[in-house]
């Protein structure tokens, strides 16, 4: 999708421009289309017509115009529910209409975070998947946006979307992408595109070079499927990073979850091709701070797996090594995301990092506490802890902070091992799972958890996939870091 400036002289001459009122008020720019059409909007407003009153309304023939017009009525709450009224209506009137492009007013948005915000909202509502459909989905490829020549605030909010249109575009896609196309292999493949970026290199490890690694819960996971595993490290490395040491994020790539030998229920299974979110949204990050020129040195790492059920697949009571050399008694095969990234986290002591981010859909136990509105938040830094909270804030790709109380570490113990990959306790599963993790940490990192479970994907209904969350909040994360 592409986003383009509209300077104020050529709004009235476009094929299709949405603007709105707010509390019956007309919008800056609806009041200057409204004088050149020698008071239309007005003569209805004061007619007292339904043009008061409708969600909204459109207009195609208009006096001294070439242009459609669509006024949207925003309510008076607060400025997420206007943006995401504001952005279903835009969405609406597109497909009804089958527009390749629309311009938009967006001034109720007055400072740069909501302008932000309403352009992701953009994005993500006319996002589409046809890589597999004979016939495609309505697909919408440009937005304008109305733009004053001095509103500097506009025009780096456009800067941000474009990028982050490109990298949500990369992550949903790839998250949409089903298992028996998108395994380990490929989901390396991927990553190797990257390559084309400014200053990003790209390392895959194959099983060999994995097992030489010690990697023994990424082999763990990985040896009940035929699929290889792959080990995938990107760094993103600009001559004029502003970091001595690199922001490090961590993703779960488990590209189908059946379970293994503790087999989940078939309903929904299909769903659990989005065990990969966490790696998609590593990827995807660094995708758009590649894109954006960000003076940050940045590193992405991904354990690439499949977790299935076979003669050879991990059992309830198998104990493993990890690369740390901690050993884990596996008591439910289907707690097999931190056994691959606590070899993910140990793996990223070589680089030193400022600091270490894990993203994975982790739980169910997270869906349960925080649903689908925040991602679960896990942090033993309070300063990464607030950057982080207050980047999806701004964006409102949110997330909110949960517990690190060394009582759920001593949880996770185990009688036989080291630890164990679950605490045997139906209670504070999220806090356990993320317990868990601490344990891998190289030594004084700064470090955050982020369980993505409820939030990285859709079940249900006509907006069913990927939502790319939370690569709002990360990439935005890092452009606060570069200023």
């Amino acid at each position: 999708m592409q986003f383009l400036e509209l300077e104020k002289s050529q709004f009235s001459a476009q094929k299709f421009f949405i603007s709105y009122t707010e509390e019956n008020e007309f919008s800056a720019l609806l009041k200057d289309i409204d004088q050149q059409s020698q008071g239309y909007f007005s003569s209805l407003k004061n007619k007292n017509t339904a043009f008061t009153t409708a969600k909204k309304n459109i207009f195609l023939e208009i006096p001294n115009l070439a242009a459609n017009i669509a006024v949207v009525q925003l309510n008076s709450g607060n400025i997420n529910s206007k943006i995401a009224e504001f952005a279903k209506a835009c969405r609406e009137i597109a497909r009804e209409y089958q527009l390749e492009k629309i311009a938009v007013d967006i001034d109720f948005c007055s400072d740069l975070a909501a302008k932000k915000q309403v352009l992701r909202a953009l994005v993500d509502s006319f996002y589409s998947f046809n890589s597999y459909r004979k016939e495609a989905k309505f697909d919408l490829n440009q937005i304008q946006i109305a733009i004053s020549t001095t509103d500097s605030a506009t025009k780096t909010a456009i800067k941000w979307a474009k990028t982050y249109a490109e990298a949500a575009k990369f992550c949903r896609d790839l998250s949409n992408t089903p298992a028996n196309i998108c395994t380990p292999t490929y989901l390396a493949a991927q990553a190797k595109t990257l390559e084309k970026l400014p200053a990003v290199t790209v390392e895959i490890l194959d099983k060999a070079a994995i097992a030489a690694e010690k990697m023994g819960g990424l082999l763990a996971v990985s040896q009940g499927s035929e699929e290889e595993p792959r080990f995938i490290a990107v760094e993103y490395r600009p001559k004029n990073a502003k970091n001595s040491r690199p922001i490090v994020l961590v993703g779960k790539g488990v590209c189908f979850d059946a379970g293994g030998i503790s087999l989940k229920p078939a309903a929904e299974m299909d769903l659990m091709k989005y065990d990969k979110c966490g790696a998609t949204t590593v990827l995807s990050a660094i995708y758009a701070a590649a894109q954006a020129e960000l003076p940050l040195h940045i590193v992405a790492l991904i354990a690439a797996t499949e977790n299935l059920p076979s003669g050879t697949a991990i059992k309830p009571g198998d104990i493993i090594s990890t690369k740390s050399g901690k050993t884990v008694e596996i008591l439910n095969t289907d707690a097999e995301g931190r056994l691959i990234l606590a070899d993910a986290i140990s793996y990223s002591e070589k680089y030193q990092p400022q600091y270490l981010i894990d993203i994975a859909t982790l739980t169910g136990a997270c869906v349960i506490a925080l649903g689908s509105v925040r991602a679960g938040l896990f942090t033993n830094n309070e300063e990464l802890g607030k950057l982080l909270i207050n980047a999806g804030e701004e964006i409102h790709d949110r997330a909110w902070n949960m517990p690190t109380d060394s009582e759920y570490g001593e949880m996770m113990k185990s009688p036989f091992a080291d630890l164990a990959n679950i605490s045997g306790k139906r209670e504070a599963g999220a806090a356990t799972a993320a317990a868990f993790l601490q344990e891998f940490l190289p030594e004084k990192t700064a470090w955050a958890h982020l369980d993505i479970a409820g939030v990285a994907w859709k079940s249900a209904g006509e907006e069913k996939g990927s939502t790319a969350r939370p690569l709002a909040l990360i990439f935005n994360f890092l452009s606060n870091l570069a200023d």
